[in-house]
């Protein structure tokens, strides 16, 4: 895996960054990251599937960082027809020549677990890692979710917020997530990592390091977008035809879509590894 954080000594913390194009893969790897995972159409709804093409192009690019594959057919809730998981199933068969892990997730329409589904699209997946994401914040009791996840053989990670918009907001319940974890992994004799993601930038994490690093949370790993919004150099009467073409695409009324594109924001990342970098080098 590539490092960046306390070179010489033995504490590290893993930066994660979520890109959809190979532009902000470059960007991300080349100011820290440590890992990648690939999304398509990011800023939709959390994203969804990527193509294989793009992640081809990454791989390409990165021989050796660890590549991880949001699996996701369409933006909306998490409950899925047995249509759907086909697809995810095949999703992860065409894409597991060439990643290192992927980040599923399935509900009930009770807002729990969907074991059954979730252990099928883990079984496709191995030995690749399995990361399971965010809807794990709308789950109706999470405690009782962390350790659903936990029974299912394969799953190395939860992705989440701590229920909230921005993890930042959530210590607390953040806190008692990862001693759960922790808990489970010594008695279960397998690792079960708690991955906080949302809004965590080189302002917000501070707080976030604080109170979650040190033992007995022991935190080690980080998710980040560190992306924005790019304007282009076209202007907004030239982007795209009016009439009702137009609006049906989605483009008009000041949609960021009609003249930007997301980007991962280099000079953030960099940020964001120097705040765990010099974090891990004063915790040593």
């Amino acid at each position: 895996m590539l490092s960046f954080a306390s070179q010489g000594t033995s504490y590290q913390i893993t930066l994660e960054i979520c890109v959809d194009s190979l532009e902000s893969a470059i960007s991300a790897v080349s100011n820290g990251a440590d890992r990648l995972e690939i999304c398509g159409s990011l800023m939709s709804g959390g994203g969804v599937t990527p193509s294989v093409g793009l992640v081809h192009s990454i791989r390409h690019k990165y021989a050796t960082i660890p590549i991880h594959v949001l699996i996701r057919p369409r933006i909306g809730r998490f409950v899925y027809t047995p249509e759907e998981v086909s697809v995810m199933l095949l999703d992860i068969e065409h894409l597991k020549p060439m990643v290192d892990g992927f980040v599923i997730g399935a509900l009930t329409e009770h807002h729990q677990i969907d074991v059954e589904v979730t252990t099928r699209l883990t079984q496709k997946a191995f030995p690749r890692a399995v990361t399971f994401h965010r809807a794990f914040d709308v789950t109706s009791d999470p405690d009782q979710a962390l350790r659903d996840v936990y029974g299912i053989q394969g799953i190395t990670r939860i992705l989440t917020s701590g229920q909230a918009p921005k993890a930042d907001s959530a210590i607390p319940t953040l806190s008692r997530l990862l001693g759960t974890a922790n808990i489970l992994s010594a008695s279960g004799g397998r690792p079960l990592i708690i991955l906080p993601g949302s809004g965590l930038n080189a302002d917000t994490l501070p707080p976030v390091l604080d109170t979650l690093c040190p033992p007995p949370a022991n935190l080690r790993e980080i998710h980040c977008s560190c992306g924005a919004w790019v304007d282009t150099d076209v202007k907004k009467d030239e982007t795209v035809p009016g009439g009702a073409g137009a609006l049906a695409l989605g483009f008009g009324g000041g949609d960021p879509a009609e003249r930007s594109v997301w980007r991962t924001q280099g000079h953030e990342v960099g940020q964001v590894r120097k705040l765990l970098d010099d974090y891990a080098r004063r915790a040593f």
